[in-house]
């Protein structure tokens, strides 16, 4: 009798163990799968870029222009702001009349062009011709240094008999100072697509940044030509005098 009531109180015991360690276990599953449910792991979010060359360079090549504007729209406030003090530019021209005896032209001409060089100057151009009594009548152009132009304009109307006399000056000091600012602008426009010609990925860029460089070179040149125009005009005077023989000239 002590023996059977032995065994039925293991087996209880037997059966509570049993039940505990399946409860142990269901529990163990269910804070696992509530802790993946509630940190899931989120994918990273994608970042789309655009691999084509052409779109970067692209890009590249907008910026640069952008910056190339920038930089050149703040050098030209910087160039209008402290633009040196070149001086007064005056061009001076002068035209007069001379009356010489008959066959007088050929010397007054020689003269006048010895005058010129001892000055420092040169003969710039001659026309002439004879009327029907064979008086000759012509012009003669020369360029004295601006320095020298009235003691020369005096000295040639005494080589024969002055008549009418007009000088002209003009006043192109704004017009070279505004010559300057722009080939300076088109200088540093043409170092700008001079660097940037050699950062072009594509044909397309390169093909645009030669048609620009070479629109720039040409305007630049312009530019250079009219300033050394203008550089002679100011030192060197003109003096056009129209010389002529008469049989009456005293």
């Amino acid at each position: 009798m002590k023996n059977l009531r032995r065994d039925r109180k293991r087996g209880r015991l037997r059966a509570g163990m049993a039940g505990l360690v399946a409860s142990s276990a269901f529990l163990a599953l269910v804070l696992l799968a509530g802790c993946g449910e509630a940190s899931p792991q989120e994918p990273p979010a994608l970042q789309l870029v655009d691999p084509s060359p052409d779109s970067q360079s692209q890009g590249s090549y907008e910026q640069e222009r952008a910056l190339s504007g920038q930089a050149t729209s703040i050098s030209s406030s910087a160039d209008a702001a402290g633009i040196l003090d070149i001086g007064q530019k005056i061009v001076k021209t002068g035209s007069l009349e001379v009356t010489v005896g008959r066959n007088g032209y050929g010397e007054v001409r020689e003269k006048i062009s010895a005058l010129a060089d001892s000055l420092g100057g040169y003969l710039q151009g001659e026309s002439s011709s004879q009327n029907s009594q064979g008086l000759t009548r012509g012009t003669v152009t020369v360029r004295i240094p601006a320095a020298q132009f009235d003691a020369a304009f005096a000295e040639i109307a005494g080589f024969g008999k002055a008549g009418q006399t007009n000088v002209k000056t003009s006043d192109v000091t704004q017009e070279y100072v505004d010559l300057q600012s722009r080939l300076r602008h088109l200088q540093a426009e043409e170092a700008f697509y001079l660097g940037l010609i050699g950062k072009a990925q594509t044909v397309s860029d390169m093909i645009s940044i030669s048609d620009r460089l070479a629109q720039t070179q040409q305007q630049k040149e312009t530019a250079v030509g009219r300033q050394s125009y203008m550089d002679n005009q100011v030192a060197y005077a003109t003096i056009a005098a129209a010389v002529n023989e008469s049989v009456s000239a005293v």
